[in-house]
């Protein structure tokens, strides 16, 4: 069964690779090398300045939060900026700043240039919703929900190998281990800026159908507000904000606590199960490539929503069945993070198609800004959800997001999906 799945993956990759345009593919490429850079230092932060430079736990930590609030800040910027000045040229931009917060964390020397290193950094890695702002008018709009799960496929493979490569060679009692992942990440967001500039700025883009907005010179604020009246546009990031913190946002906060707590997994299985994961939603987004196109929005969004609160009752039945059988935990755990993996390509490809369905070109930066802000927004709201209520709800925490699936799910109906954008 493996076998044919792989099989599968191989010639839907295949034929899909050799239906879209030069452009795209080139993009495609290099979001893998980008994604192997990210996979590199991706866990990496806190550890490198706390334990590796001395900086200390604080300064490790504030680190994190230094990059997350600045991701916020830049996706705003870059977002405003792709619409009012130049798509290409705010990409560009973008990646530059990833670069250089690299560069600055690999070679810091003390606690001021770590966190101007962590600032430019996030601002960089928030500002990416520019980028594929540029990235999706590679394809035309019929082709563009297979572009972005080809390439999230595609991010999810460069990812993991990142971090095996990552974790094979990083040593806490050398600093320049440190520095060569971070120099390798700041080299992967210069290969991205290459294939941007690689397309000639003549080149016109299929799906780049118009000037930018320019009106949106005026003020970021006021062109923010002009995109928030759109009212499908919130549903849509709402909806996207509540389940992306029902699902990735408990990966790194309840979920670890439950499977090494109630669930008596040991960390390194814990491990095995989480690169389980990756092969298992890189295998499914290649198999379904071309599935895609034939099922319908709203169809594979509620089999997602179904898919993570299943996964979250199998999680929570593994925890209170390791009372009586670890092999129950580990069971339990085990077929939970493989549901959670089949329900990953399902959600995110739609939910960015949808939203750049509904933007006119003008607004594109925008729209996307608003919608990687409502993403980021989930990932912060899932472990502050995990700190309030996993002390209360202990084993019984996973029912929570479990019902918050469900209920996603029969909203689903409700969303603004295929009504495409008014241009």
């Amino acid at each position: 069964m493996v076998r044919s799945a792989e099989v599968s993956a191989r010639r839907s990759l295949t034929g899909v690779l050799h239906e879209l345009p030069g452009p795209a593919r080139m993009l495609v490429a290099a979001n893998f090398v980008s994604a192997v850079g990210n996979g590199l230092t991706l866990p990496y932060l806190a550890v490198y300045l706390s334990r590796v430079l001395h900086f200390g736990i604080l300064t490790g930590t504030l680190a994190v939060t230094v990059v997350a609030a600045a991701s916020l800040a830049g996706g705003l910027i870059a977002g405003h900026l792709s619409d009012a000045w130049n798509r290409r040229g705010a990409a560009i931009m973008t990646l530059a700043a990833g670069s250089a917060g690299s560069v600055l964390l690999a070679f810091t020397h003390d606690v001021f240039m770590a966190m101007v290193g962590a600032a430019i950094y996030g601002l960089g890695m928030g500002g990416i919703s520019s980028y594929y702002a540029y990235f999706v008018t590679s394809v035309s709009s019929e082709r563009r929900q297979t572009l972005l799960g080809l390439n999230f496929g595609v991010m999810n493979a460069g990812i993991g190998l990142g971090t095996l490569i990552s974790s094979s060679v990083v040593d806490v009692h050398h600093a320049g281990t440190f520095r060569v992942l971070y120099g390798s990440d700041a080299f992967s967001f210069i290969v991205i800026a290459i294939a941007v500039l690689w397309v000639s700025p003549g080149t016109r883009l299929p799906g780049d159908a118009s000037a930018p907005d320019r009106t949106a010179g005026a003020g970021a604020v006021a062109g923010y507000l002009a995109v928030l009246r759109d009212r499908r546009l919130l549903a849509l990031v709402g909806f996207s904000g509540i389940v992306t913190a029902a699902s990735y946002g408990q990966v790194s906060a309840s979920l670890p606590i439950l499977a090494t707590g109630p669930a008596r997994v040991s960390a390194r299985v814990l491990g095995l199960m989480f690169l389980l994961n990756t092969v298992i939603v890189v295998v499914a987004q290649m198999s379904w490539l071309r599935r895609d196109r034939r099922d319908p929005s709203r169809r594979t969004l509620v089999a997602a929503c179904l898919l993570w609160a299943a996964s979250w009752l199998c999680v929570t039945a593994g925890a209170w069945g390791a009372a009586a059988s670890s092999w129950a935990g580990a069971a339990g755990l085990a077929v939970g993070i493989a549901l959670f993996a089949l329900a990953e390509p399902r959600f995110g490809p739609v939910v960015a198609t949808a939203v750049n369905d509904l933007a006119p070109q003008a607004a594109r930066g925008r729209y996307n800004s608003i919608y990687g802000l409502s993403t980021s927004s989930g990932f912060l709201l899932g472990p502050v959800l995990a700190a309030g209520l996993l002390p209360v709800l202990q084993s019984g925490f996973g029912l929570l997001p479990a019902g918050l699936c469900l209920c996603a799910g029969l909203a689903v109906h409700r969303l603004p999906l295929g009504n495409g954008a008014k241009s």
